[in-house]
């Protein structure tokens, strides 16, 4: 038979235990940083890859001056979240500029042949390969012209309004329509 004061040492017993034991926690509380690592020629002519790049730098226009004909591939940023550098990924292929998104540990201590075969490997993928792009119609409103303004540098065009792009700003152009109402048609 137990006497309540037992339950009550018992009781004190664990809550002390504990206290000294951290729980284990669920999740890592950081993850590995990621390196954006530019594998297409960045243009001096075209504002929105120059206005990509500045944003994705955070600095002042002139500083970024110097990126446009850099021979790729090179390292445009590092220390990122996977998640930021999904987000700069999204807003380079928007404007055409392949990269790649890769651990920073990796950049930093991988052979220069492992890198230069990775980059080339990459850039060879089907992801990045020429797809027929038909934008059918978008809605009239902010809707359509923030997605214009996004892939194309521009709130209106006439309709239907084709291109050529990459398979992966291709799907993400269809996706993206599909979801505001407006229809985009790929070709492979």
């Amino acid at each position: 038979m137990s006497h309540a004061g037992d339950n009550l040492t018992s009781v004190a017993e664990t809550q002390a235990f504990l206290e000294r034991c951290p729980p284990v926690p669920l999740a890592p509380p950081t993850t590995d940083p990621f390196t954006i690592v530019v594998l297409s020629p960045v243009s001096a002519s075209d504002s929105r890859q120059r206005e990509a790049i500045r944003r994705t730098l955070h600095r002042q226009n002139d500083q970024e001056e110097t990126l446009p004909g850099q021979p790729v591939p090179f390292v445009l940023t590092t220390g990122l979240s996977y998640g930021d550098a999904m987000l700069v990924q999204f807003e380079l292929i928007s404007c055409d500029i392949i990269s790649a998104v890769v651990p920073q540990n990796i950049v930093s201590e991988a052979p220069a042949a492992y890198l230069h075969d990775l980059y080339r490997r990459v850039r060879r993928s089907t992801e990045f390969a020429e797809a027929f792009v038909c934008i059918k119609c978008v809605p009239d409103d902010h809707r359509g012209s923030d997605f214009l303004n996004q892939f194309l540098g521009r709130e209106t065009v006439l309709f239907p309004y084709h291109l050529i792009a990459t398979q992966k700003k291709a799907r993400i152009m269809q996706q993206w329509a599909s979801r505001i109402g407006g229809i985009v048609e790929v070709r492979l």
